[in-house]
């Protein structure tokens, strides 16, 4: 194999012969992606991920170079595949340790776990300096990601050599995983119980003290109970039984490989214990039960909020003209009147942030204001023009999270200030926004020992919104294992039941019937649960929108359940334009299409599929002409919708060729599978009579 790329512990690339091949950063970055990356990239996310240029042509550019660059240095132009998807590494030619680590990992014998304990050398892409906030965003991901799975392989290693009497390797590499992750309790209790088997008493005790000074500097919080009943253990002695080979026997100590034998002691200290241990036990139901029944008698009091808190201080007027100081505050009364209807955020009250000095040091403003993140910025205003810059900060650490410029221009002036709030909030909240995509980045840098609800469904939701087969299938095992963890969280359920509509809906289920009933019965849980928030109760009207349709074909719940979503969100473009396609669906056509315009309207920069959705109105609608030009904006090509479109304006052979076209991608694809999609009676017959007559074969149900 030419070419051996290694991504842990840094970027390095070398030729067959073992020599260094200097690559410029963007270009390292590029080999990284795609090297980690399981299908073909587009090009769009690249360019994204490549370049901190807002314009879309300049991002392609530094694409390109990018691609050039990579491919001059390794002299192979096929080195990096142009498919029709995206862009792909070639690993005909390039072995890369990540694909091992992968594969041992998948393995999972103690031979493949030696293996990737070996592969990694150290933090994925140590010392990169990523290209951009997203490119950020998504290392800090993987970071993360591999850090867990080598973590994970130490200490399945040590748990092996434990019960194989083999303590000194089983130490070794419990200690190893430490180096990685000091916060680990667990490798810490695996090395003090292979300590003491070994007859280490005071070097296992002294484990514990580290430990504890380990957690009380770094967390202000104690060992658990598993960690201090261990520590007494080998404290008392109780761990005490000698091997014939001199060594002491661990099988009384607390932990995975606990025996629980008692060894030789006589039976009346046995029964004594038994019996100590009973009359403990209903001393503390009594106790329990006592403090149930207070807590029952008492307020209920509401958990404190796990979402993300903002704080919108006044932006500083640089026209110099003190008159226009009112341009300043219209536009931040605007954007804070709009996120404060977003659920999925906090904002701190208006009149608290006034209260406060600017000038003042972030960290210290962000703990008196109780925020997370402060947002500032400057307006100048010239003739007919606002010209604003806003940024974000977060208040822990100081780091910009998001900025950008906005210029609007026009004679109505609140018009102008409504534009840039509306274009403000769509790039900061919603499940796509900077604060989102931030709070994602967080989720994955803390340890998985300590990771609550949220961080669960924001870890899923990374994988869930690239929108392939393979990452929905891992945001669905992130948020199984959540539920798994907080069995009654209605948040964790209704993003597991999306994951599984999704899948019927894209073409990834085996089992289209089975999902959807899933996908219901987890809904239907979700919004029945108690102590909902405002964002639960909108993502859930929101799926339940979705459900109605898809599982129970309830188009007159459907539309209750949208209606229901868009009031709670009245600035959302996002939900406004995805919940447009089932009114359409439902035969509200008028209403879907008036919704997809104030959508663009808010968010004119937004994604191809307002576009998409705005022509099925269109067409069921049989606005024929308008839909046509709305597909034509489309870089993916919707297929079938053009081929029906075709039809109805007497373009047969297009309609004829647009089909053939898909089922060149999409073989063996029948008008049976096409019945699934919801759709009222009075429009889904027209619908697959205009598939029919452009070519899609009928088929049996599958």
């Amino acid at each position: 194999m030419p070419y051996v790329l290694q991504l842990f512990g840094g970027f390095r690339l070398r030729n067959e012969n073992g020599e260094a091949i200097a690559l410029p950063e963007r270009a390292q970055a590029l080999l990284a992606y795609l090297a980690v990356a399981s299908c073909p990239v587009p090009r769009r996310i690249l360019a994204d991920l490549l370049s901190t240029e807002a314009d879309e042509q300049e991002a392609r550019t530094t694409l390109r170079q990018a691609v050039y660059l990579a491919r001059r240095a390794l002299a192979d132009s096929e080195a990096i595949c142009a498919q029709e998807l995206g862009l792909a590494l070639n690993d005909a030619l390039m072995q890369c340790d990540v694909h091992r680590f992968r594969s041992a990992v998948a393995r999972d014998s103690d031979e493949s776990l030696n293996e990737a304990v070996e592969l990694y050398r150290g933090p994925f892409l140590e010392g990169q300096r990523p290209p951009s906030h997203a490119f950020e965003e998504w290392l800090g991901a993987r970071r993360a990601e591999f850090l867990e799975q080598a973590l994970n392989a130490l200490l399945k290693l040590a748990a092996s050599e434990e019960t194989a009497g083999q303590h000194g390797n089983a130490v070794a590499h419990a200690r190893h995983a430490l180096t990685l992750d000091p916060l680990r309790e667990d490798a810490h209790r695996q090395v003090m119980r292979c300590l003491a088997a070994m007859n280490q008493r005071s070097d296992a005790l002294r484990q514990y003290e580290t430990v504890r000074t380990v957690l009380a500097e770094e967390l202000g919080v104690a060992p658990e109970a598993e960690t201090d009943a261990l520590r007494a253990t080998i404290a008392h002695g109780e761990d005490r039984q000698a091997n014939p080979d001199g060594t002491i026997a661990a099988h009384r100590m607390a932990g995975p490989m606990a025996s629980g034998r008692t060894g030789g002691r006589p039976f009346w200290a046995r029964l004594h214990e038994q019996w100590l241990g009973i009359a403990i036990l209903l001393a503390a139901c009594l106790i329990v039960s006592g403090g149930v029944a207070l807590w029952l008698l008492e307020p209920r009091q509401q958990p404190a909020s796990s979402l993300p808190s903002i704080a919108i201080l006044p932006f500083a007027n640089v026209s110099g003209d003190p008159a226009q100081d009112y341009l300043e505050r219209g536009v931040v009364e605007e954007i804070t009147a709009m996120l404060s209807t977003y659920p999925g955020v906090r904002v701190v009250s208006r009149t608290r942030s006034l209260a406060y000095d600017r000038t003042m040091d972030v960290r210290q403003l962000g703990q008196e204001l109780g925020a997370q993140y402060l947002l500032e910025g400057s307006v100048l205003t010239s003739a007919d023009k606002i010209h604003l810059t806003a940024q974000l900060t977060e208040t822990a650490t100081g780091h910009h999270v998001w900025a950008r410029r906005f210029e609007e221009q026009g004679p109505d002036l609140t018009a102008m200030q409504q534009q840039i709030a509306s274009n403000i909030y769509e790039s900061l909240v919603g499940f796509t926004g900077a604060i989102e995509r931030h709070e994602q980045w967080q989720a994955w840098g803390r340890s998985t020992r300590n990771l609550q609800e949220q961080h669960y469904v924001l870890r899923g939701a990374h994988f869930y919104f690239q929108f392939t087969e393979q990452a929905h299938a891992r945001a669905r095992e992130i948020w199984q294992e959540g539920l798994t963890k907080f069995p009654n969280s209605n948040r964790l359920r209704s993003h597991l039941a999306a994951s599984y509509r999704h899948a019927v809906e894209a073409g990834w289920s085996k089992n289209p019937g089975q999902d959807l009933a899933r996908a219901w019965q987890l809904g239907r849980q979700a919004t029945r649960g108690p102590h909902k928030s405002r964002y639960d109760e909108w993502h859930s009207h929101w799926l339940m929108a979705k459900l109605a349709q898809w599982y129970k074909e309830d188009f007159e719940l459907s539309v209750t359940e949208a209606l229901a979503a868009v009031e709670l969100v009245p600035y959302d473009a996002t939900s406004r334009a995805d919940l447009a396609e089932l009114m359409a669906n439902a035969g509200r056509t008028g209403d879907a299409i008036a919704w997809l315009h104030e959508a663009m309207r808010r968010d004119p920069t937004g994604p191809e599929w307002y576009s998409a959705n705005l022509a099925w109105a269109y067409y069921l609608d049989a606005r024929y002409e308008d839909a046509e030009s709305e597909l034509r904006k489309l870089k993916k090509p919707r297929h079938l919708l053009l081929a029906a479109v075709h039809i109805k304006l007497g373009k047969y052979e297009d309609a004829r060729a647009t089909v053939a076209a898909f089922l060149e991608s999409r073989p063996g694809y029948t008008l049976a599978d096409e019945m699934r999609r919801p759709l009222i009676g009075s429009l889904k017959q027209g619908w697959l009579d205009d598939l029919r007559e452009a070519g899609l074969p009928d088929g049996p149900s599958q």
